[in-house]
């Protein structure tokens, strides 16, 4: 198992009919070599084997009914992602786009580019959900609480989150998910973030958010169990 996962409380349990799972970002621009992004988490996503690991999963949970959620960042041309204050650095190493920090930030997850579109191992099936976002939280998608509605129509009760970026858009929406009274779980072997010495930090404090952290091995073993 991942170091960093937490022993569960056995009274951890969940339906996996009335249980989501949120896909953050899993994009070429964070998550293929080519992306602009792509070096900044790339030593952590080796590190992982997250894009291993969570395609499996999510494969597992849909075969038992789980609801699959792609929370996207999409920006029209003219918009800017809101600036991560350091949260990741895209001038890493060399940055094509130029030195100017708002050209950067504009130029990244632009509609309906490769850039913007979804890895193709977790290309969305049937029954998936899409959701578009401009910021940090899946559940801003479309300007409000647009997925807590959803999820409350779904009678989903518990979500299971993944991707990038623990220090952004994984703690932002496991915080409006903890708000909104659902049970929460993060794979620790599951999310990206631009250093593996900040792991630790970001996981413990997701953990005292009301999150249960925890591996990827033990959400497999939860959802078999």
């Amino acid at each position: 198992l991942d170091r960093l996962s937490l022993i569960m409380e056995d009274d951890k349990s969940f339906d996996p009919e009335k249980s989501a799972l949120i896909l953050l970002g899993f994009q070429n621009e964070m998550f293929s070599p080519g992306g602009w992004l792509f070096g900044t988490v790339a030593e952590v996503v080796q590190h992982t084997g997250m894009l291993v690991k969570v395609p499996e999963l999510v494969d597992a949970f849909r075969s038992k009914g789980t609801k699959i959620i792609h929370s996207t960042i999409v920006l029209d041309k003219d918009e800017t992602l809101p600036d991560p204050k350091g949260a990741f650095d895209p001038f890493n190493g060399e940055n094509p786009i130029g030195k100017n920090r708002d050209a950067v930030l504009k130029a990244l997850f632009n509609k309906d580019t490769w850039n913007s579109a979804i890895i193709p191992t977790l290309e969305p099936k049937a029954g998936d959900l899409i959701l578009e976002r401009k910021g940090y939280d899946a559940f801003e998608a479309a300007g409000g609480k647009d997925l807590e509605t959803k999820l409350e129509n779904l009678d989903v009760e518990t979500v299971f989150v993944f991707g990038a970026s623990l220090r952004l858009s994984v703690k932002n929406t496991v915080s409006s998910a903890v708000e909104a009274g659902l049970q929460v779980f993060v794979a620790s072997d599951g999310c990206a973030l631009e250093s593996l010495s900040g792991r630790k930090v970001e996981l413990e404090e997701l953990g005292k958010s009301g999150a249960t952290v925890c591996s990827c091995a033990q959400v497999e073993n939860m959802l078999m169990h």
